[in-house]
């Protein structure tokens, strides 16, 4: 947030993201101005080194602008003793390169040991929207698995694989595991949909607060008959919600984010995402 500035006695600063332990280069081009050459100076510190550390320069300009030196409206201070090196000191930073920056997750899958039946609520941000997402999940070399029911049978999901909304997963983890989900913040586009073959078809929630499944699966009309979660927690499935049905069966019971169900449809129809 280069164009913004941080007033004193203001407190920017994310110590959690600090410790989270990422590289912070900071690189000068040198007298030449030009990258890539024998006069350039880099040094990386570990985030957790940089944060409030009054000898590293963070910053030295806002929009090609020098920071004013006025004490008071400095964004960052411009103390840079621990940027040295045998034949200068970084004199202007050129370039500021972040390694492996936690991300800042929008919403967490949390998975239970053993079979989870997830989903995500929203179209995922490009970079973080295929099957990579699940790759600190330890799934004992188990596949990742989604319905077809189309064609009546399982895909195995490859980590090129796009992650979608109204898609439901299965994937195993050998333990308790939370997965981030960055959101695309394009607005620019329709709605998700997907398409509902005649019998049992695995979906996915498509909201981030929890929903009657009368109000999520409205768009289906009374072609669906019922819907089945399945509980990590316990390994088994929950009790069905029946379209109309009453106590237990209600469909005036909620349906979850991050989760994954069976929908039963008596003939074609398409499913509409109740959030985008």
């Amino acid at each position: 947030d280069d164009a913004n500035k941080h007033d004193y006695g203001t407190n920017p600063f994310n110590d959690d993201l600090a410790d989270a332990g990422y590289e912070i280069t900071v690189i000068d081009y040198g007298p030449d101005g030009v990258k890539g050459t024998d006069d350039d100076f880099s040094t990386t510190f570990n985030s957790s080194f940089v944060k409030r550390n009054n000898n590293i320069i963070v910053a030295d300009e806002i929009d090609g602008a020098p920071l004013p030196n006025d004490g008071k409206t400095w964004p960052l201070k411009l103390v840079g003793s621990a940027l040295t090196s045998n034949k200068q000191r970084v004199g202007s930073i050129d370039e500021i390169v972040l390694t492996g920056v936690p991300i800042v997750a929008d919403a967490t899958i949390s998975l239970e040991q053993g079979w989870n039946f997830v989903s995500v609520p929203r179209v995922l941000s490009a970079g973080n929207d295929n099957a990579t997402i699940f790759a600190n999940v330890n799934r004992e070399k188990h596949s990742i698995w989604q319905y077809d029911a189309a064609i009546k049978d399982w895909k195995r999901v490859t980590e090129t694989d796009p992650i979608l909304p109204l898609e439901g997963y299965w994937i195993y983890s050998a333990g308790n595991v939370e997965v981030p989900l960055q959101f695309d913040t394009g607005v620019i586009r329709t709605p998700p949909a997907k398409a509902l073959a005649k019998g049992w078809n695995a979906i996915g929630f498509s909201d981030t607060e929890p929903a009657t499944a009368r109000d999520t699966l409205l768009s289906l009309g009374d072609a669906w008959t019922q819907v089945i979660g399945h509980d990590a927690s316990t390994q088994r499935y929950e009790t069905s919600i029946i379209r109309g049905g009453s106590g237990n069966h209600a469909d005036t019971q909620e349906m979850l984010p991050m989760k994954g169900y069976w929908v039963y449809l008596r003939g074609e129809s398409e499913l509409a995402a109740i959030g985008a």
